[in-house]
């Protein structure tokens, strides 16, 4: 009997198939067996039912069918490539997406755009960075780019390998289309130990007449505070100084912001207060929350707990809007110095302006009611948090502890410690073993000792 073409369209194949594959997948198989393999259909057909199983995640499927394809015709255009790319960016085997793209160019087929953008995608999610390069040479070669979100992969993926002149020649190459990509990258360089690497990117990009604003060098600085890179962050600032249009302080806030960060994050007070006197004086913008936040924390991280209350103050007057970190810090100032009615009043002000309160600031103020031995404050306000119905953390978990140990609740305590054990909270050794002397209650000290890291 002479063998005739099925009448049906791809559209009608498209939604025959993925009304089988969701909801019969024995259908399904068993129409792909009668009608491709029976019948006469094309090449894009068998595109189809592979982008199915693909967005199906059914990616085993789809190679077999692939198979079909390549047994059944003796050349494959770009599409089946492309739809075959596909299948391996969902399953990530960069083996199989390499051997693909090796056989298109045996079988004398063009790589487009969407190919290589493919294939790269393949090679960084699995974080080849070997691979990469040679799929970004290629790419140079023919003239193709990779788009935003990708180009920030592989740029994180760059600089986590310590490939750092790679991520130079993604500069050189135009591949930043925004400071924000250039941000990313630069304070990454820092958090790997090479921030000025990084700087040698910025100068190089300005002297090629590319524009490079505030915000990276800033990002830059953030990086290098964050590590404790002082030297390298003061060489940033020098050279953005000598950025053009820098005398424009006011443009810049954000420099200035991170340098005030990078001396409070290291405790270098004179010059944190040098750089936040000199934004408020001279420049007038420093009312934003991340500097006087910046401010007290290294007050209180000094045990300067009056200044701590003085920039609150000064924050507190100023146009920008308290955060529940600011009271946080504020709170725990209060508490160490042993201020528990200012605490508690902080506490109500807090609330009536709409700020819920955290296991910080809990914690904060639970730990100077017992430093003062007012142990029934100090349980009244554990089981104001319980009411609330706010979750145990790390943060709050070491006092809670202390609370009931030293109210001699030791029946609350042994919940508290089975709960703490499910939901997989750790406690430091040294907070921990403070803890376990504390501890008088054998079933609550082994569950205790489970407790800590």
């Amino acid at each position: 009997m002479k063998k005739h073409k099925v009448c049906l369209s791809k559209d009608d194949l498209t939604c025959l198939f993925e009304m089988f594959v969701v909801d019969y997948v024995e259908i399904a198989e068993l129409f792909v067996k009668e009608v491709l393999e029976k019948h006469e259909y094309d090449e894009s057909s068998y595109n189809v039912l592979i982008s199915i199983y693909t967005k199906y995640g059914m990616c085993k499927d789809a190679v077999l069918i692939a198979e079909k394809a390549k047994a059944r015709f003796e050349k494959l255009g770009l599409g089946f490539y492309a739809c075959l790319m596909d299948v391996y960016k969902v399953n990530g085997d960069m083996k199989a997406a390499m051997k693909a793209f090796m056989e298109m160019e045996d079988r004398g087929i063009v790589a487009d755009e969407g190919i290589y953008m493919a294939l790269l995608g393949i090679f960084c999610r699995g974080g080849s960075v070997k691979l990469c390069a040679v799929v970004l040479e290629e790419m140079r070669r023919v003239g193709c780019r990779p788009d935003e979100g990708l180009r920030m992969d592989l740029m994180k993926l760059f600089v986590k390998e310590g490939m750092v002149s790679e991520a130079e020649i993604l500069a050189k190459d135009e591949f930043f289309k925004d400071s924000e990509s250039l941000s990313a990258v630069v304070e990454a360089m820092a958090d790997k130990g090479r921030p000025l690497e990084a700087l040698e990117i910025i100068k190089n990009m300005l002297k090629s007449g590319k524009n490079v604003d505030g915000c990276v060098y800033a990002s830059l600085i953030h990086g290098c505070g964050r590590n404790g890179l002082i030297e390298d962050a003061e060489k940033v600032f020098e050279e953005f100084k000598f950025m053009e249009g820098a005398e424009n302080a006011e443009k810049f806030e954000s420099v200035y912001t991170s340098m005030v960060y990078l001396y409070s994050k290291t405790e270098m007070r004179t010059k944190a207060e040098m750089f936040f006197n000199q934004m408020e004086t001279e420049f007038g913008f420093a009312g934003s929350e991340k500097v006087f936040l910046c401010m007290m924390s290294m007050y209180g991280a000094l045990g300067l707990f009056n200044d701590v209350e003085r920039m609150f103050g000064r924050w507190k007057s100023s146009c920008s809007s308290l955060t529940v970190d600011a009271y946080a810090v504020l709170l725990e100032a209060l508490s160490k110095s042993g201020k528990m009615n200012r605490a508690r009043d902080s506490l109500l002000e807090m609330r009536s302006s709409g700020i819920h309160p955290n296991g910080s600031v809990y914690s904060s103020m639970m730990e100077g009611y017992l430093l003062l031995g007012l142990v029934n404050h100090a349980i009244a306000l554990l089981d104001e948090y319980k009411l609330l119905g706010l979750e145990m953390d790390d943060v709050i978990v070491s006092s809670v502890i202390s609370t009931l140990i030293q109210a001699g609740r030791y029946m609350d305590l042994g919940v508290y410690l089975e709960k703490m054990l499910r939901q997989g909270i750790n406690i430091p050794k040294d907070k921990g073993m403070f803890l376990v002397k504390m501890c008088r209650d054998n079933s609550c000290l082994e569950k205790l000792g489970k407790l800590l890291q």
